[in-house]
């Protein structure tokens, strides 16, 4: 016996998925309706998923500070599930060309940003670098006088100065008895992700 209003199945759109996530208030001018989103699941560590802002919420939570975007994801595979846990990235501001280095290059000190690059065997350095976008071990740099490619000082570069000789040295492989046994990695849903729900309609 089904009383009435009483619910007897639940409907899930597998195509389109929908993912509600939250963005601090001082994004608010940059997360625009269009925008890529780029959507990492740990089911499928090896794929990254291509999803689009639809809708922003235009009120800030006043406890959280923070507001409300909605992103719509293509699901022609029915590779992601709903309810899963993600971690998403939107693109609010991509440029054709950009020069980047490795994260551990840049020389911040006395407020000054620089870093070194080799030149003809010797070090020279380039002291008035603009840090822009950062990503996992890369920053986005600019200066007038940083060559468009270059070899970049990683390490020891606090104790160099412009035309100290430079010596690149190859780290060796390690041999078979030093190396670790591996271990399979575990798979947890990581801080601050959140849950595909399906899109309505």
């Amino acid at each position: 016996m089904v009383r009435e209003g009483e619910a007897v199945c639940e409907l899930i759109i597998e195509n389109p998925l929908r993912l509600w996530t939250s963005a601090p208030e001082r994004y608010a001018e940059r997360v625009r309706v269009g925008q890529p989103v780029r959507i990492a699941v740990a089911s499928q560590p090896e794929l990254t998923f291509e999803g689009k802002v639809v809708r922003i919420n235009p009120s800030v939570d006043p406890v959280s500070r923070t507001f409300q975007i909605e992103t719509q994801v293509p699901n022609d595979r029915r590779l992601l599930r709903a309810g899963g846990f993600t971690k998403a990235t939107i693109i609010t501001d991509s440029a054709a060309q950009a020069a980047v280095a490795p994260t551990e290059s840049i020389i911040r000190f006395a407020g000054v940003t620089k870093l070194f690059f080799v030149e003809n065997g010797k070090a020279r350095s380039v002291n008035d670098i603009v840090t822009g976008t950062e990503g996992p071990g890369w920053v986005e740099v600019t200066s007038k006088s940083l060559p468009t490619s270059a070899m970049v000082v990683i390490t020891g570069q606090t104790q160099l100065a412009n035309g100290t000789p430079i010596v690149i040295r190859t780290p060796e492989p390690p041999s078979d008895h030093n190396k670790k046994p591996e271990t399979a990695p575990t798979a947890a849903p990581e801080p601050g992700s959140k849950a595909l729900e399906p899109a309505t309609r």
